[in-house]
């Protein structure tokens, strides 16, 4: 089943929150997110934290698609 299913899925509010610190000038979460995604198929601990939609940073995040 892991051979199928990435164990991460780029979200809207990743990349959003990435784009937001790296505007600043700090690429870190970046290079983090970018190295995270290089191999989706994983289920690294790193992984982990970019698996789950985190409601309590943004409340109800919907994106122009409504997910």
């Amino acid at each position: 089943m892991k051979n199928h299913n990435p164990a991460i899925i780029p979200r809207n509010q990743h990349a959003e929150e990435v784009l937001s610190v790296a505007e600043k000038g700090d690429l870190s979460m970046m290079t983090e997110l970018l190295s995270a995604l290089s191999n989706p198929y994983d289920y690294t601990q790193e992984q982990e934290k970019y698996s789950k939609l985190q409601t309590s940073l943004y409340g109800c995040y919907k994106t122009f698609c409504g997910t």
